[in-house]
């Protein structure tokens, strides 16, 4: 870790990082990439709290995809969630999903880092 990175996280206590991990028909994944690449640019162009918002296929599944999402507070995505472009990305693809989509929020644990 750079001091640089220790800097960053001391002057954004607040910092969220989101990560999603979505489960879709493997005949649908090419259609969510798209909808992702369309959200995750609206998202970074237009979204003052977003500092990152990337997305992964994972190795070997022809299903599975990760999103990560950085957000300077909670508020900030919060906000996000409300956009009409992440509601009807979730509307048209949530019955194309295989299970529920998981969602985990971290939170910075910099303060801990012992040097």
């Amino acid at each position: 870790m750079t001091d640089e990175t220790l800097d960053m996280a001391s002057d954004t206590p607040d910092l969220v990082t989101i990560v999603f991990t979505l489960n879709t028909h493997p005949e649908t994944r090419a259609d969510l990439v798209a909808e992702l690449d369309n959200v995750s640019r609206l998202t970074r162009e237009q979204e003052e709290g977003c500092l990152a918002y990337d997305y992964y296929l994972t190795d070997g599944s022809q299903s599975e995809l990760l999103v990560r999402q950085v957000w300077t507070t909670m508020e900030a995505y919060k906000v996000h969630n409300l956009k009409p472009y992440v509601s009807q990305m979730f509307a048209r693809y949530e019955l194309t999903f295989i299970e529920p989509v998981h969602r985990l929020v971290l939170k910075p644990a910099f303060e801990h880092v012992v040097l």
